[in-house]
């Protein structure tokens, strides 16, 4: 059809992606539609979900999966569920949307019974959303850190070094003080 939908497909056929997670934000806030949070949650659903014949996340946006699992963890419009909402958070951060990688790790770390490998991926996650420049995500691994969690003390450390290589604006600034305290705290 014509439709908005169709319109926001721009084509892909690997499915909507990035459209549906902005047509999703229309219908979220009622923006130019009726209102209905209940379509803009399936909307997320579709550009957060691989599309069949295109089982990558080449055509997976990452904003549609952060907002999913927003929806997820807080229970409104789907069922509330942390699991799949940690899920679709690491996806988003992995997909670049680095301010998912905080909830993603928060998750994680809120788990009691997460494993090893997990409390890893979750630094891991919190490193490259803190190597990207989010300030809330450096503050949160380096609260690890001094709690205890060897894995938060590497990544704080590491985020600190690789600043130096990184040309970017945002990153973080090298602080070679920084990078040895969070080395000695691990």
């Amino acid at each position: 059809g014509g439709g908005a939908a169709s319109r926001a497909r721009g084509g892909n056929p690997a499915g909507c992606a990035t459209g549906c997670a902005r047509l999703g934000d229309l219908f979220w806030e009622g923006r130019g539609v009726d209102k209905d949070r209940s379509k803009a949650a399936s909307l997320y659903q579709q550009g957060c979900t691989p599309k069949p014949l295109f089982n990558n996340d080449k055509y997976r946006d990452a904003y549609a999966c952060s907002r999913l699992a927003d929806l997820q963890a807080s229970g409104e419009e789907v069922p509330r569920n942390q699991e799949e909402a940690g899920a679709h958070y690491d996806t988003a951060c992995s997909l670049g949307y680095r301010s998912a990688c905080i909830p993603a790790a928060e998750i994680v770390f809120a788990n009691k019974s997460a494993t090893p490998k997990q409390w890893k991926a979750a630094a891991f996650q919190l490193g490259k959303a803190c190597n990207d420049g989010i300030k809330a995500a450096c503050e949160r691994q380096e609260r690890e850190c001094r709690t205890g969690h060897a894995t938060a003390c590497l990544s704080a450390a590491k985020s600190y070094d690789v600043a130096k290589r990184k040309a970017h604006p945002w990153a973080m600034p090298r602080d070679p003080a920084r990078e040895m305290e969070f080395l000695t705290l691990g």
